[in-house]
């Protein structure tokens, strides 16, 4: 990955954290784990498809 690839992947993922861990700990109360899984695959996903 270039530089700006990689500053790119850090702005994204700076911006989707504050959710994450909103999601995290509604889905951690629910002890939905499959749920998290399929949740990060596919937005892991959708991220690599952008870069």
């Amino acid at each position: 990955m270039t530089f700006c690839a990689n500053k790119k992947f850090g702005q994204i993922l700076s911006s989707l954290w504050p959710n994450f861990y909103k999601v995290f700990n509604l889905l951690k109360t629910n002890n939905t784990v499959n749920f998290i899984a399929k949740l990060l695959i596919g937005i892991l996903y959708q991220v690599l498809r952008l870069l």
